[in-house]
């Protein structure tokens, strides 16, 4: 959204770095799926491959259609893996959200009903959700849209946030029987990190 204004290299540099990084990962294969979102939820690409995926184009403006974004972004990644041959369908599947704001855009989705696809994605396929929130000191939302992996970080630290997402995806290549453990707590240090740097204690956790 346009809060998101001042951080644009951040978001760009932290996105190349994951790319870069996996694709330097001989393990497994990784393919990538993008979606940005502001008043309205762009499509960037779904299920490609990493060593494909271009230069990150990214411009703040608009409000934070969240629910539509996950929605939309699950309901696609869904139809994608749903038309391939399950022996090639992926073994993890990690879905990431990055956002500065709360939901005030959305038009066709409510927080229940990022809540029942998370769900049903997470226990039935057993995808991975994870959100993360810049500047956002208010843990409800992502709660009540049904998010349990949750991180908070200030916008000065994207890169950190980016770093966690490499770490975590590089793991489940690896096969990592300590990925989840990782991930749980990486976010609790940066979340840690934040409030002790904000002086502000995560509301909803």
């Amino acid at each position: 959204s346009g809060s998101m204004y001042g951080s644009e290299a951040d978001v760009i540099g932290g996105f190349q770095k994951v790319i870069d990084e996996q694709r330097a990962v001989k393990e497994g294969k990784c393919t990538v799926s993008m979606f940005k979102f502001e008043d309205r939820v762009e499509e960037c690409f779904v299920g490609k491959d990493v060593n494909e995926v271009g230069e990150l184009e990214y411009e703040p403006g608009g409000c934070t259609a969240l629910n539509d974004a996950v929605c939309i972004a699950v309901d696609r990644i869904g139809e994608w893996l749903a038309a391939m041959p399950e022996s090639e369908r992926p073994a993890k599947n990690m879905v990431v959200v990055i956002t500065d704001g709360k939901e005030n855009a959305s038009r066709r989705y409510t927080h229940k009903d990022a809540r029942e696809r998370i769900q049903h994605q997470t226990d039935k396929y057993g995808w991975t959700f994870v959100y993360l929130g810049a500047n956002i000191t208010d843990a409800t939302e992502a709660r009540e849209m049904g998010f349990e992996n949750t991180g908070y970080m200030g916008k000065a630290k994207m890169g950190k946030a980016f770093d966690l997402v490499n770490g975590f995806a590089c793991k489940l290549r690896l096969e990592d029987e300590d990925a989840d453990a990782f991930l749980f707590e990486n976010l609790a240090y940066m979340t840690g990190e934040f409030e002790q740097e904000s002086g502000v204690e995560i509301k909803g956790r």
